[in-house]
């Protein structure tokens, strides 16, 4: 379990502060959202993805919990520009098919993905959403630091927060 934490601690964060802590990271898609890797992927990438995918499965398992679904198309998420997606949300909000009321207190990523920008530059990847209990649900996103220097550097000090090397 301490294990499960520390993959945790390997962090899971908005990717709003990933984005900002980090100028160069690879987003790399797996069953529950995606992982981002500061800086680029290591050889050992393919390896802790697994491992953090077994750790996923055995905390809803500990819970006795149904680990949730990736959707059909998890492997390969949209890309597009960010204006596009912000563009798109905009013409779904505003479609007089659908009445206003049925958007208020929606969480619109819901409808078609959650966008996690990419590094240095305008696109944005779209991660389809994983099914829990029959509802869609927010991609996990768990950011990887090459070190606890770096980690410190992008999200303020988390010392406390034990942390996972292979």
């Amino acid at each position: 379990m301490q294990r499960g934490l520390a993959v945790a601690a390997a962090i899971v964060l908005a990717v709003s502060s990933i984005c900002v802590g980090a100028a160069n990271y690879a987003i790399v898609p797996w069953p529950y959202g995606a992982i981002v890797w500061e800086q680029t992927l290591p050889e050992d990438a393919q390896t802790i993805t697994d491992y953090a995918t077994k750790e996923a499965k055995d905390v809803f398992s500990f819970w006795g919990l149904p680990a949730p679904l990736p959707p059909a198309n998890w492997a390969h998420p949209v890309q597009t520009s960010s204006d596009a997606w912000y563009q798109a949300m905009l013409e779904r909000i505003q479609s007089p098919s659908v009445p206003i009321t049925e958007f208020i207190g929606r969480d619109y990523s819901l409808t078609s993905g959650t966008p996690v920008p990419e590094a240095n530059s305008d696109e944005v990847l779209i991660l389809p959403a994983p099914s829990w209990n029959g509802k869609r649900v927010h991609p996990l996103i768990i950011g990887v630091y090459p070190d606890q220097e770096s980690m410190n550097a992008a999200c303020g000090d988390y010392s406390f927060i034990d942390s996972w090397s292979g």
